[in-house]
């Protein structure tokens, strides 16, 4: 009697060996899909915890009010998680916060300064596309 092929779990099992045998941490930016920034390890536990990568980040260009609803332009370093350049991001109801862990307010969001932001449900796709931040984590 024939003995059962056994090769695909040979090659599951040495390839499980070869896989953990090279493992090291790392992270990808979906912003520009490169390295994540090694200050990321060090956020503040507000935002620490996200599990899905940050949609944006980048300097503040601009701030509107336009129709009632407080906006931010952020222009990304170098595009946004679809492509685009730069991104409008609607903050209220966000966790606003510092690097350093402290609280933030919508007032903190001024023009120039660098932020990462996570969003929360649908991209409107106009140009530039605009989406509603989930968490804002501010660099002073």
């Amino acid at each position: 009697m024939r003995a059962p092929f056994r090769f695909p779990v040979a090659c599951s099992v040495a390839l499980g060996i070869a896989l953990s045998a090279g493992c090291t941490r790392t992270t990808t930016n979906a912003v520009d899909n490169t390295a994540a920034d090694p200050a990321d390890d060090e956020l503040p536990s507000q935002v620490a915890v996200r599990s899905d990568v940050p949609y944006i980040r980048g300097p503040i260009t601009s701030r509107s009010s336009e129709s009632g609803r407080f906006r931010v332009l952020v222009k990304a370093a170098p595009k946004t998680a679809n492509g685009e350049p730069a991104a409008w991001v609607f903050p209220t109801g966000a966790t606003l916060v510092w690097r350093d862990g402290s609280p933030a307010t919508v007032a903190d969001l001024k023009q120039g300064r660098k932020i990462v932001v996570w969003i929360t449900g649908p991209v409107l796709e106009s140009l530039p596309p605009q989406a509603t931040a989930s968490a804002i984590l501010i660099d002073r």
